[in-house]
């Protein structure tokens, strides 16, 4: 049964998740999310930790747990291995979990900060599918479709939102978050843009 807490680790996994044989992995370099993460598939059972990983230069901590049960129920929800450039948007959810969802896809490609001193939100995939969707689904729920363009030096597609529709969307997507299912880094960040007004330019 979907749970908010299960949506906002979906979108986790569909950013930064992989499967490799029985083993469930979800790399990040916020340590606390990763533990938040740890306690949602905690039930599936299977040994669970978080190891360094360290490749090419970049520094970050991989969540991963070893679960044949693990395994199988994150499949279901259309989590493979290399699936960054074909993924697509997950048919089966229901409205009241996008929020949750898409914040967990936020917490795992996108980005909450400022621009030309703009408040900015924006999502980033290698799925043209996948971010053709986050913007029809955002522009259904605060009826402003965002941008979407190719970022040509990362070969991803983005999605963002600036100032007033940045802080309508953000406070869409954080109303009915706990901070179980939230990264407070991000969380944070958009409040004090909010609060201060650093991003009404």
């Amino acid at each position: 049964m979907m749970t908010p807490d299960k949506a906002w680790l979906l979108g986790l996994l569909y950013t930064d998740g992989n499967i490799y044989g029985n083993r469930v992995r979800l790399a990040s370099n916020d340590r606390d999310m990763l533990e938040k993460a740890q306690v949602i598939l905690a039930p599936f059972g299977g040994g669970s930790r978080i190891i360094a990983n360290h490749v090419r230069g970049s520094s970050c901590e991989i969540l991963q747990i070893s679960s044949v049960e693990s395994a199988e129920h994150v499949k279901k929800y259309g989590i493979y291995a290399r699936e960054s450039l074909t993924i697509s948007w997950p048919e089966f959810l229901d409205r009241v979990y996008w929020s949750h969802f898409l914040r967990g896809v936020l917490d795992g490609d996108g980005y909450i900060g400022l621009s030309g001193g703009k408040l900015l939100i924006s999502y980033a995939t290698g799925s043209v599918s996948f971010a053709e969707s986050i913007a029809t689904v955002i522009g259904e729920v605060i009826d402003y479709k965002p941008s979407l363009w190719k970022h040509k030096k990362w070969n991803s597609y983005q999605v963002g939102l600036y100032s007033a529709k940045a802080k309508t969307f953000g406070a869409w997507l954080y109303h009915a978050s706990e901070d179980k299912n939230r990264m407070n880094r991000k969380y944070n960040r958009y409040i004090e843009l909010c609060v201060n007004k650093k991003g009404d330019a």
